[in-house]
């Protein structure tokens, strides 16, 4: 029988979560020093981790479309 109610991965929501706190931190420590190509990459990740996260959403059926806010 197909399983009603799907566990929810907590652990792994909360990884996702940390990783981008520490990638926005990264983007926010290589704009203080004006390195482009740095924050370039950095935001590269944080929209992989938003998309793993939207993922994650879906799977308990929560959609999300998750983006970064506009820095100031």
């Amino acid at each position: 029988m197909e399983e009603l109610v799907k566990t929810i991965e907590t652990n792994h929501i909360v990884g996702v979560l940390e990783q981008i706190q520490k990638v926005n931190y990264m983007i926010d420590l290589h704009r203080l020093h004006n390195d482009e190509s740095m924050i370039k990459q950095f935001e590269r990740q944080r929209e992989g981790f938003l998309e793993e996260l939207s993922s994650l959403f879906v799977a308990i059926r929560i959609k999300a479309e998750l983006h970064p806010l506009a820095t100031v």
